[in-house]
């Protein structure tokens, strides 16, 4: 459309556009050339040609992950999530759990390669995403659309998977799980993401899904760098504290499979997000690691030694800590107080953030504790939950400490209403840290009283 163009410069020559050549384009990224005829001899120009619209649909979202905008623009819709979308949340999986499988979704078009180890897989057949985990002596098949069959093109893959691994065909030692089944028909692939966490996180593959929050929990995520559990619901007629008696029986020597290796888990989820933040942090000494497989750095160290509140990454060591050493439910991380908890069905502490406060709840067989280093005698909206008071004349900023000190005498059955050491306390949790063990902190008395709200639900 440019051949023909003409302009007319300052001098009253007559000006030919045209398209560059092979070798002016090397140089130039995007230009027009322009021949002006002259009097006695032609000569060639080469000026960058405006951009008059700019498409922003591939521009980089998650680099390491290899997404795009566009991809985002998918999971912000109602669009079928593609190959890349699921291979970047295979890959986030098997770097954060160290696992077999979770190859690339390609291969269900070619052949996969045979795994030998506890393993979980996402499948495509017939327009649908369909998850797979091989257990020590069965494969679970997780099929949003409530499928009770196997079609011939999944046979295949399962074959591929986990031929090598049992002893006899993989197909007869299938078992198809009743789970969450998809209310619409687009979202397949965000419930093969969320099938596949539940697998490897060894969860409940059975729950309920809170459907309306999922893509978005997708996002955040891809974009942390990590995967926690889907946002569930509680459903009337389908409680999800009971996992199916056929997959409770077969997970009953097994649950120590995938996620044996629990604290492996863990450092890999943390060393990856060092990683990814290692260009931004490299010249800061005050992020040289401290405790590395709790993801904790010289800065928290220091913040600890000071009077600055504790963060949320601090808090989450803690827990993490705590969860390790009691081998309790509960202590999810901290950042889901700002989205959603997903259920639990036994006794459980939790660390809470509401109003720049940390405080501490526990779930216990009847009612649910709180212990709140404020000494508040309310219920916050955000909160809402039974309150019991612990203890007074605590300092603000040291509201997390506090947390991080009730949730151990819970989970120790000690005395949560103690009187504690408050100058000891930062030093006692960073000697914590360092010995990777929680112990309880300073006390200077225990008189206190228990104090319940009744009459409310949790």
């Amino acid at each position: 459309n440019n051949k023909n163009r003409k302009q007319t410069s300052t001098d009253n020559s007559e000006v030919t556009v045209q398209v560059c050549s092979k070798e002016e384009e090397i140089n130039k990224v995007s230009t027009t050339c322009i021949k002006e005829k002259e009097r006695h001899e032609p000569s060639v120009t080469c000026i960058p040609e405006q951009e008059i619209s700019k498409d922003t649909t591939n521009e980089t979202w998650i680099p390491e992950l290899n997404l795009k905008q566009q991809h985002k623009k998918v999971l912000q819709g109602t669009e079928w999530l593609d190959d890349e979308i699921i291979d970047a949340a295979q890959n986030l999986l098997r770097k954060q759990f160290n696992c077999e499988g979770l190859q690339s979704s390609l291969l269900c078009q070619m052949q996969f390669y045979p795994v030998y180890g506890l393993s979980v897989q996402i499948h495509y057949d017939m327009n649908h995403w369909l998850t797979s985990c091989l257990k020590q002596h069965h494969v679970e098949i997780a099929d949003s659309l409530g499928r009770r069959y196997l079609t011939d093109a999944i046979k295949k893959q399962i074959r591929e998977c986990y031929g090598g691994a049992v002893t006899s065909d993989p197909v007869q030692m299938t078992i198809i799980l009743d789970v969450d089944q998809q209310p619409n028909s687009f979202d397949c692939g965000v419930y093969a993401i969320a099938n596949a966490f539940e697998f490897l996180s060894n969860r409940n593959p059975s729950c309920k899904y809170n459907q309306t929050k999922m893509r978005r929990h997708l996002i955040y995520f891809l974009e942390k760098g990590r995967f926690t559990a889907f946002p569930k619901r509680i459903d009337e007629k389908h409680n999800n504290s009971e996992i199916p008696v056929l997959y409770n029986m077969l997970n009953k020597k097994e649950r120590d499979g995938i996620s044996t290796n629990s604290h492996a888990v863990t450092k890999t989820l943390i060393q990856l997000n060092i990683n990814w933040n290692h260009k931004e942090e490299k010249n800061w000494n005050r992020n040289d690691d401290w405790i590395p497989e709790l993801n904790l750095k010289q800065q928290h160290k220091k913040v600890l030694q000071g009077t600055e509140w504790l963060d949320d990454e601090i808090i989450d060591a803690a827990q993490n800590l705590l969860r390790k050493q009691f081998n309790c439910e509960g202590l999810q991380s901290s950042l889901l107080c700002q989205m959603q908890f997903y259920p639990v069905y036994g006794p459980s502490v939790q660390i809470h953030y509401d109003m720049n406060h940390w405080l501490t709840s526990c779930l216990k067989q009847h009612h649910v504790e709180i212990a709140d280093s404020l000494g508040r005698r309310y219920l916050t909206d955000a909160m809402k939950k039974q309150i019991r008071e612990c203890y007074g004349g605590a300092v603000i900023h040291d509201c997390g400490v506090y947390a991080i000190a009730n949730a151990y005498e819970f989970l120790a059955n000690g005395n949560p209403s103690c009187k504690y050491n408050n100058k000891e306390m930062r030093k006692h949790l960073s000697h914590c840290f360092e010995r990777r063990e929680i112990t309880a902190f300073p006390k200077i008395a225990c008189h206190g009283t228990l104090a319940i709200i009744k009459g409310e639900k949790i």
